[in-house]
């Protein structure tokens, strides 16, 4: 279709790059007067296509025209956008190989594998000192797990030695693990006092381990300086306040106190003098056996019936 074809208006809207729409017009109405068809041809003859070809409008719908012109610069914007992407990452990937061949130049490799088929005697030699590397690496790993086993052993030991030593101390002071309790309870609370300048205390789990290893450091002086661990231990708990529990009064001195007051009493009643006391309480005469209360009471019915009505 030539340029001529086209009217002002069409003309205009490619001049702008489609930014100019003609003005739609009104589909022509076919007048029924002029644009009859023919009834009959005269001349009895099938209509020509070239003529019929020629008669087809030459114009193209500029609507459509317009929405292809857009969707092709989409396309070319997406193109363009892809294209920028590419060129990036290409950069930063040239980049990092520019960088990686400038370390691999820079640090070279330390003993590089000889040519076997220039010279084996190097080869042979770059062998052995693999081999012998290997060998000292499994032999440093052996020697890991040798001393990790030895740690382990020994912290064992320091702690069957801390129970032995607590059980036999246990049978001469049996307050002993209430200082143990109070101790570990006191230490617990100072170390959480502290807990804004070691957040490690912060948890229980911090402050259980602080105080498993001072105790185990505690244990391992101790014992090199021939100190009892446990005895120490109650030393500090007392250090820190622990007073302990009131001692309890002994049954047996108690009884013999009781016989000794009764056997008083008896020998000064026959003497007309006054008995020696006797239990202070209704409470004391409870707590007494059966055998001994039977015993006391023969020896000393009148203390008795006087402490009943005392009571």
């Amino acid at each position: 279709m030539a340029e001529d074809d086209l009217d002002a208006e069409t003309a205009a809207y490619f001049e702008s790059g489609g930014d100019k729409l003609p003005a739609e017009k009104p589909e022509k109405q076919p007048d029924t007067a002029t644009d009859k068809p023919a009834e009959s041809d005269p001349a009895g003859k099938m209509p020509d296509p070239a003529a019929e070809a020629d008669k087809q409008p030459t114009t193209v719908p500029i609507r459509a025209l317009h929405e292809e012109r857009e969707e092709k610069k989409a396309l070319r914007a997406e193109r363009e956008e892809m294209s920028r992407k590419l060129a990036v990452l290409e950069d930063r990937w040239a980049t990092l190989l520019s960088m990686q061949q400038q370390q691999d130049q820079a640090q070279p490799a330390e003993d590089p594998e000889p040519d076997p088929n220039k010279d084996i005697f190097a080869h042979n030699a770059w062998l052995k000192r693999q081999f012998d590397k290997l060998n000292g690496t499994l032999t440093e790993r052996q020697q890991q797990e040798q001393q990790a086993r030895q740690a382990a052993e020994g912290e064992q030991r320091v702690w069957s030695f801390w129970h032995q030593d607590a059980a036999a101390y246990k049978a001469q002071a049996p307050e002993f693990e209430d200082a143990v309790k109070w101790a570990s309870e006191f230490r617990s609370s100072q170390l959480k006092a502290m807990a804004s300048l070691y957040p490690q205390f912060a948890n229980e789990q911090g402050i259980a381990q602080q105080i498993n290893t001072e105790l185990r450091d505690l244990v391992l002086t101790a014992a090199k300086n021939g100190i009892s661990p446990a005895k120490a231990v109650h030393d500090l708990a007392k250090s820190w306040g622990f007073k302990g529990k009131a001692p309890e009064p002994d049954q047996t001195k108690v009884i013999a106190d009781a016989n000794k007051g009764a056997d008083a009493e008896k020998s000064l009643s026959a003497m007309g003098g006054s008995a020696a006391p006797g239990p202070k309480s209704a409470e004391e005469v409870a707590s007494m056996s059966d055998s001994d209360f039977a015993a006391w009471l023969e020896k000393n019915p009148k203390g008795f019936k006087r402490l009943m009505a005392g009571a």
